[in-house]
């Protein structure tokens, strides 16, 4: 099957059934954008012209929506009243309609039938970009020269059938270990959870281990590592009598992680990485440190560049030692999501606009996102189950932006 002679009428009747008139009319007297019957501009016109305008957030003009609006919807509106319509009320509307639209998208996950150990591998990253810097108050940016504006999206992901659990917006300064979870999402049994650095969180991996689930996560190189002695009590130990030799990967089944009472117990796996590597690690540290004098990289930091070490509180009959690395970059497919979103739907490209407005734009950007992600899992699962057949995320994205948002 050639995916390019997939029928574009089939994409964009799919896009319309994400919502009906009655549906958004109801959403936007809720959210209080309509508030007058009479009004010209209605809470389907606003959404489509949101989501549908394909220029980017550099290029869009209050004129180029007006017009989008007249040749569509027959709405005739200047740009003055247009701009007016960008409130409190047109967040909350938009909001809502992503929130909707997130629901849809994750009934057309895909499912296939793959046989693992876990009910679930949820992923959790983020992406963050500089906005205009008028926009600070609401979205902190980095100290120094990182951006006085950054915007930060967590991602929160399910590998194994593509849905999307969360997406939830923070301040580029935010860390990111303040993001546990989507803000209905509960945990879940047997998932196994993949965190990054960004989200080391200790209390949130005793969490996850008492309520029956699992995690995967890099550690810090500052980690304070105990185990049991032969006397049954707790003793602290120097990692580095642990270590592994050059090429080779070592495994200690249990150790306690943490320097308060209160330990975190799990398998650590330490895999010694290739000199290139590590000295592009070691690279990395000085590059940051000549960019933060008031900083001192410790030689224990520098000692790890040559190391990946991991913990998880996955049994070895559930997470293999020899997989253990296979399954955490895993987590690099959320990069690939996130490529798209910059390079096919511009999420990244804003210019100078209100708060409301740059609002407004992320959130139908992202509701374009979902959407996408929505008819990628059908067609997917289509060709998964015919043909055998992945299809390419990117690929994917590309035409059906070109087929059905012209």
């Amino acid at each position: 099957m050639q995916i390019e002679k997939f029928n574009p009428r089939e994409l964009l009747r799919e896009l319309k059934n994400c919502f009906d008139s009655k549906q958004l009319a109801q959403i936007a007297k809720e959210s209080r954008f309509i508030q007058r019957s009479t009004s010209q501009l209605t809470g389907e016109s606003f959404l489509m012209m949101n989501v549908f305008d394909t220029t980017d957030g550099k290029e869009r003009s209050l004129t180029d929506s007006c017009d989008w609006l007249a040749e569509h919807f027959g709405v005739n509106l200047k740009k003055q009243s247009l701009d007016e319509r960008y409130n409190t009320h047109s967040v909350t509307f938009i909001k809502s309609c992503f929130s909707r639209i997130l629901q849809i998208a994750n009934k057309g996950v895909i499912n296939r039938g793959i046989e693992l150990p876990f009910s679930k591998i949820q992923l959790v990253d983020s992406t963050s970009f500089q906005i205009p810097e008028h926009l600070a108050a609401f979205y902190e940016g980095y100290k120094g020269n990182g951006g006085k504006a950054i915007l930060k999206i967590h991602f929160n992901y399910n590998l194994l059938n593509g849905g999307v659990t969360d997406i939830f917006l923070t301040d580029g300064s935010a860390n990111d270990n303040t993001y546990k979870f989507g803000k209905d999402e509960k945990t879940v049994r047997n998932c196994l959870y993949i965190r990054d650095l960004g989200y080391f969180d200790l209390e949130h991996f005793m969490k996850l281990a008492k309520e029956n689930a699992y995690f995967l996560s890099r550690i810090k190189t500052n980690a304070v590592y105990s185990i049991l002695n032969e006397n049954g009590k707790m003793e602290r130990i120097d990692i580095s009598d642990y270590l592994p030799g050059a090429g080779q990967t070592k495994e200690l089944p249990e150790v306690y992680i943490g320097y308060t009472k209160k330990k975190l117990k799990a398998r650590l796996i330490m895999q010694a990485v290739p000199e290139e590597v590590a000295l592009q690690r070691l690279k990395k540290l000085e590059q940051y440190q000549s960019k933060h004098k008031d900083t001192t990289i410790s030689e224990q930091r520098k000692a790890m560049c040559f190391f990946n070490m991991y913990i998880t509180n996955a049994p070895i009959e559930m997470l293999d030692t020899k997989i253990i690395r296979l399954i955490y970059t895993l987590r690099w497919q959320i990069e690939l999501i996130f490529k798209i979103w910059k390079s096919v739907f511009k999420i990244d490209e804003v210019k100078k606009m209100s708060i409301f407005r740059f609002e407004c734009y992320i959130y139908s950007k992202l509701i374009a996102i979902l959407i996408t992600l929505h008819i990628h899992n059908k067609v997917g699962q289509i060709l998964w189950d015919e043909y055998d057949f992945e299809l390419s995320p990117m690929k994917a994205a590309k035409l059906i932006k070109k087929n059905s948002w012209a």
